[in-house]
């Protein structure tokens, strides 16, 4: 019988090597953004009708829903833009009636992907997301669907299903999706 040691599997040691790179960029963008001192409670909400969401944010959530929506968004800015503001402000009485644990996630989250040291390493754009393109934005999203790192794949998740689920709420995306809408003699018996 040999006890010699067994060659290690390279499958496990790459995995091994993701996870660390991973587990670096991660804390190196936390401590970023912890030492910058974010201080989310002393910056007022975006404009009149938010409570929730302040202006990087808004930016933020504009880039990506259109990444993450794709040709379902009409590209017709008379017609995106009204769209866009409404699922704004539905995203926003969304984020207000979670739980301040899922809230302060949230908050994690937009603030990495708003500060520029933080947005380099962990979604490689070095411009604002007011300035990067729908390619862009759309390959960033696709990287973190297919990452290794799970972080990045429950934000990829989170980040899409906010957008496609405030869309698909919207009465104007009914036709698109073949909805016909709610039965109308139901909706006003639990409406009324």
């Amino acid at each position: 019988m040999s006890f010699a040691p067994k060659p290690t599997d390279p499958g496990r040691r790459k995995l091994l090597k993701a996870g660390l790179v991973g587990t670096a960029v991660l804390a190196t963008a936390g401590i970023a953004v912890s030492v910058t001192s974010f201080n989310r409670a002393s910056q007022q909400p975006a404009t009149e009708g938010f409570g929730f969401l302040r202006p990087d944010d808004i930016i933020l959530l504009s880039a990506l829903i259109p990444a993450a929506l794709g040709s379902t968004l009409s590209a017709d800015l008379a017609t995106r833009t009204p769209i866009l503001d409404t699922m704004l402000q539905r995203i926003d009485g969304m984020i207000l009636r979670l739980g301040a644990p899922n809230q302060k996630q949230l908050l994690q989250l937009f603030d990495l992907l708003s500060f520029a040291p933080s947005r380099y390493l962990t979604a490689g754009l070095t411009s604002t997301w007011d300035k990067a393109t729908p390619a862009e934005v759309g390959a960033f999203l696709q990287r973190w669907r297919d990452s290794r790192v799970g972080l990045f794949n429950a934000a990829y998740r989170m980040l899409c299903k906010v957008a496609t689920v405030t869309y698909f709420a919207l009465p104007a995306s009914f036709k698109e999706s073949g909805y016909p809408g709610p039965w109308a003699p139901m909706y006003n018996a639990v409406n009324s």
